[in-house]
């Protein structure tokens, strides 16, 4: 990696391609196209959140908001992409495909608009005059990523599907930089098969190092399984083990979405009931206590006015609601046991137990680190798909020449930014083109910033590790790295890879030789 950073290099090649163009009405749309992506260059990474239809897609979204935002229903909700970005206030504001002036609304019309009433055609008319709905929302966690919540890929309304299909193409300046790949638990095979027949799947720069898999519905594993998160990981590491998966998505990992939301939005009211049920639950895990007996049949737990339990019908149906079956009895097993004292404290075991902390941060980490190397990567693919488009179009020379000036500037940096090359070879890790032993796949991974970005975390030392030790086990890997570059025999993305890797640990050893 070089010192400089990736963003400033790139943004100062995008200046001069917009400068070699800026004078050439002829050219405008070239212009205006490398004008959004400078600015976009500032903006947190857009993250589309896509799958099959009730895959989960919506409850995930609320669970990394740590709000009840995104309408949800076991039935095909979500009719067109919403943009949920950081404010101060919640907002929702419709913008339509006419060019009409945008809508502005009150967050509690999200629902209609996200698709409530979808037989009626007043509804209908709406919903296709719809261009996106973007959501202001305080969440911290949009000030790391914009969120994208999409269309089911499989819609019964073709419309909605095309609508995703749009946001995850990469010639278009609205694309979305990342995927995260909502699963059911029970439909992998589909839900993969889904992905990789969309544009999303292509040698652009996709596939592992920008789409990650989430698992969800785990909750649904239990009671067969106490833990149903352990065992939804355990089912999600043998998945992973497959082809398809492996060169599809980054990781997978399970997320109890509903529990996470249900325990964000956790209120007073439903923290009394729970804590009026928790004497009714077993302190074990496999005991067949009252309550779990119970919260095996939803009609006899949310509807029956006989159960001997101090917690009406309606209200032990929101808890059924909100939390799963599974989220109940965790949350009284654990107010029983009395690990958690307070509402804070139960939403914090909670939220642990659901997985979506650790989602949270793969997402934080895994895309955040290489936000602007994704980010320039789709801009100038972009930029490349438009060359092609005027090209044809251009009948004065001196418009030709200017945007063969302005390409040259953006092919000149391609070529140059050493951070292209440290993704090519992930990607061809994750293809299954680089194949290496398990400590040097792990070598790559660290020194191009898998696991951290910090010297400490390239070199898989402890942090705060003796500067000494860091230069001498940089040293060491980069003469490692060195003796593979220059060995005979090798394959095209074998030699690649020594040579970035090389090229890693000499940068990162020149950067320890400065901190000395």
């Amino acid at each position: 990696m070089s010192g400089e950073p990736p963003r400033r290099r790139g943004a100062a090649a995008l200046a001069a391609a917009a400068h070699a163009v800026h004078e050439r009405p002829a050219l405008r749309r070239w212009y205006d196209a490398l004008e959004v992506g400078q600015r976009q260059l500032a903006e947190p990474l857009r993250v589309a959140v896509v799958g099959r239809v009730s895959a989960g897609k919506s409850t995930l979204v609320n669970a990394l908001l740590g709000a009840d935002v995104a309408p949800t229903a076991v039935n095909e909700l979500t009719a067109n992409t919403t943009w949920f970005v950081p404010g101060a206030q919640p907002t929702v504001m419709v913008h339509f495909r006419d060019g009409r002036p945008p809508a502005v609304h009150s967050p509690d019309r999200l629902a209609d608009l996200a698709g409530a009433a979808r037989d009626d055609e007043g509804q209908q008319g709406l919903l296709a005059a719809v261009d996106r709905i973007v959501v202001t929302h305080p969440s911290p966690a949009l000030r790391a990523f914009h969120l994208v919540d999409t269309p089911g890929l499989d819609s019964v309304v073709a419309r909605d599907s095309q609508t995703t299909l749009r946001l995850l193409d990469r010639s278009r300046n609205d694309h979305a930089h990342a995927v995260v790949m909502v699963i059911r638990h029970t439909g992998l095979a589909e839900g993969l098969r889904t992905l990789v027949t969309d544009p999303t799947d292509n040698a652009d720069g996709t596939g592992p190092v920008t789409t990650v898999g989430a698992m969800t519905w785990v909750e649904s594993f239990w009671p067969r399984h106490p833990d149903p998160l352990a065992r939804a990981a355990a089912h999600a590491g043998e998945l992973m083990t497959g082809p398809t998966a492996g060169r599809t998505l980054f990781t997978l990992r399970p997320v109890a979405s509903l529990l996470a939301c249900g325990a964000a939005t956790l209120t007073d009211g439903q923290y009394d009931d729970l804590t009026a049920l928790a004497p009714f639950a077993g302190a074990d895990p496999l005991e067949l206590s009252p309550l779990r007996r119970f919260l095996r049949n939803r009609a006899a737990f949310a509807g029956s006015d006989t159960l001997p339990v101090p917690v009406p019908p309606q209200r032990r149906a929101t808890l059924w609601r909100r939390l799963s079956p599974y989220g109940i009895d965790l949350a009284c097993r654990v107010l029983r046991e009395r690990h958690a004292g307070d509402l804070p404290q139960l939403r914090d075991l909670l939220l642990a137990h659901s997985g979506i902390v650790g989602f949270t941060r793969l997402l934080t980490d895994h895309f955040g680190r290489r936000a602007d190397l994704v980010k320039l990567r789709g801009l100038l693919d972009q930029m490349y798909h438009l060359r092609d488009e005027l090209a044809d179009t251009l009948h004065e020379g001196r418009d030709r020449s200017a945007l063969r000036d302005a390409t040259r500037a953006l092919l000149r940096y391609d070529l140059d930014e050493p951070g292209f090359d440290e993704l090519g070879v992930l990607r061809d890790l994750h293809a299954g083109r680089l194949v290496l032993g398990d400590a040097d796949a792990t070598d790559v991974r660290r020194v191009t910033g898998e696991f951290g970005t910090d010297p400490a975390d390239r070199l898989g030392l402890p942090a705060g590790a003796d500067p000494a030790l860091l230069a001498a086990t940089a040293l060491s890997r980069f003469g490692h790295w060195a003796a593979r570059a220059a060995a005979t025999g090798r394959t095209d993305a074998e030699r690649r890879a020594a040579q970035v890797v090389r090229r890693g640990y000499e940068q990162l050893l020149g950067q320890l030789v400065v901190q000395r």
